[in-house]
């Protein structure tokens, strides 16, 4: 992953993030609720290069902050992600549980480093010209679970600024054919 990207990722996670900024005819996607399997052992680090970690992922967020002269932290997030990781690059998209306004913002591209994914998207999301830049930080603790850490810094072209934070849970979910359980690991039996 380039030194830019990565750098984006850190400048963002670093100055807060969260929810995505909405403009009229986005794409608003239903929540569902979250039960994450048992949190033991998430301290363990697992390295994302040394498997397989393309496919669908249950996710929920919380702890969500706001700064700047934005009020609102956020509502708290859940649903599914898709990652497709080949070599060192990964492309991550919010299938499900979060409102995509533009909907590009809910799509993510970056890579592998240091153990953890890091992905981000910068674009104008206003008619007023205002740049957000959304980054995720995700650590592995397996093959089938993990946390991090979210982050948006939005810029309007007057200098007005807001930043968000929060944090990531996820897992792989319990999908039989063509129907999802929500809330239930493959790794919680």
């Amino acid at each position: 992953m380039s030194k830019s990207l990565s750098a984006i990722a850190v400048a963002v996670l670093a100055a807060f993030a969260g929810p995505v900024f909405a403009q009229d005819g986005g794409l608003d996607i239903p929540t569902v609720p979250l039960v994450p399997p048992d949190a033991e052992g998430m301290s363990d680090r697992a390295d994302p290069a040394g498997f397989d970690i393309s496919g669908i992922w249950e996710y929920a967020t919380s702890n969500h902050t706001v700064s700047g002269i934005c009020n609102n932290p956020g509502s708290a997030m859940s649903g599914l992600l898709e990652i497709a990781a080949s070599g060192g690059d990964v492309s991550l998209t919010l299938v499900s549980g979060a409102t995509c306004n533009p909907g590009w913002v809910c799509a993510y591209t970056g890579g592998i480093e240091d153990h953890s994914v890091i992905v981000s998207n910068t674009g104008t999301v206003d008619d007023e010209g205002g740049e957000v830049t959304n980054a995720l930080q995700l650590i592995f603790v397996g093959q089938e679970a993990g946390f991090g850490r979210g982050g948006s810094y939005y810029l309007h072209p007057e200098g007005y600024q807001c930043q968000w934070s929060y944090e990531i849970f996820f897992h792989r979910p319990d999908v039989e054919g063509d129907t999802w359980t929500p809330g239930v690991s493959e790794s919680a039996d």
